[in-house]
């Protein structure tokens, strides 16, 4: 998937802007506060239908207006051209609209357009939650198996209905259980292909480091939110009285975690802050990778001030490494002359962004 046209409505202070991308390489370069991070985040709107930046969308809209609008034009490779919009009200309204038809679904934007998003905060995939990481694993199985989607709802839902009942004052024991069995049927779904998907994504993911940093002993290791050595239904009935003091359900899918380690040691112990943006990246490209492998698919990926925390060496490497890929990419620096040692005519197009506005200047 590459997008070949974007235009922008009243995202921050990009009142108005059509970009046509090239399919490889795209830089966007500017002085801080120019727009160049606004153009990022309306590309996540269109793919995702919200902000990477902020929960309160009104702020996404230009001051004095009452919707910010993006649309893209989307070359799948296989159905030909798909037109794709989406609109953001004030107060929280939004509309959908993939090739001429409205959707209620953000999810349809996803598989249209699917999006990975780098910033200098990316280094939180290793040091953050692990609700980062879940979110992380979810997104690769998203879009390499159909029925994982069918699965996280069932047992998003089972998950919800279970937490309701053991929050009662007098619990329904009965329900208790139909949601325990659904939710322990689901969650297993949803185990086995994260463990499908990481079988194969570990290997890929070693050589992708390989080509950013000097390491070889670094592992990933996946639990799955409970103790394997029992089943996950009778962890979960072993656990109801735990789970009713607690009011909610403390084993399970939404539990996970992944973990990268160097030696033992958890890699934000032993590497720098550049090197664990690198180690991010690194994740982040696999996907990409991984995904046009098993899917025929490529995804857009969104980096933003790219080089920060990084040297020259690392940089060019980095930005090789995105060269490689069969993947369209959309970077912003502040000085153009960061990458200019880089980049290939045939393969990138240049924008300058300033005060909201965007020009395609030759490379």
């Amino acid at each position: 998937m590459t997008l070949k046209r974007f235009e922008v409505s009243c995202v921050r202070n990009i009142v108005s802007a059509t970009l046509c991308f090239s399919p490889k390489i795209n830089i966007l370069y500017g002085s801080n506060g120019s727009g160049k991070t606004s153009v990022l985040e309306a590309l996540y709107l269109l793919g995702l239908g919200r902000s990477f930046r902020t929960t309160r969308l009104n702020s996404l809209i230009t001051h004095g207006n009452d919707k910010s609008t993006v649309f893209g034009l989307v070359d799948s490779g296989v159905t030909g051209e798909v037109a794709m919009g989406i609109s953001r009200y004030r107060g929280g309204r939004r509309e959908i609209q993939i090739a001429g038809s409205s959707v209620h679904q953000s999810s349809r934007l996803a598989e249209l357009f699917p999006i990975q998003i780098m910033t200098p905060d990316t280094v939180q995939l290793l040091s953050g939650p692990p609700i980062g990481r879940r979110r992380f694993m979810n997104w690769g199985v998203f879009h390499v198996e159909h029925s994982f989607k069918k699965a996280w709802q069932t047992a998003e839902h089972s998950l919800k209905q279970r937490n309701a009942l053991l929050r009662h004052a007098k619990i329904n024991h009965q329900m208790l259980e139909i949601w325990t069995h659904q939710l322990s049927a689901a969650a297993l779904e949803i185990d086995r292909f994260r463990r499908e998907y990481l079988e194969k994504f570990v290997p890929h993911f070693k050589k992708v480091l390989t080509e950013l940093l000097d390491v070889k002993d670094i592992e990933l290791s996946y639990s799955p939110g409970w103790d394997r050595s029992v089943s996950l239904l009778e962890a979960l009935k072993g656990s109801v009285a735990r789970d009713v003091k607690q009011g909610f359900t403390g084993l399970g899918h939404h539990r996970a975690e992944m973990m990268l380690t160097v030696s033992g040691r958890n890699v934000i112990d032993v590497f720098s802050r550049g090197e664990q943006k690198l180690v991010a990246s690194a994740l982040m490209i696999t996907q990409g990778r991984l995904m046009e492998k098993e899917a025929a698919r490529q995804c857009t990926y969104l980096v933003d001030d790219f080089g920060s925390e990084l040297d020259p060496a690392h940089r060019q490497r980095l930005y090789r490494t995105f060269e490689k890929t069969n993947c369209q990419v959309v970077i912003t620096a502040v000085d153009k002359k960061i990458l200019a040692p880089y980049w290939s005519a045939e393969n990138t197009r240049l924008f300058h962004v300033e005060h909201g506005e965007v020009t395609l200047e030759e490379v």
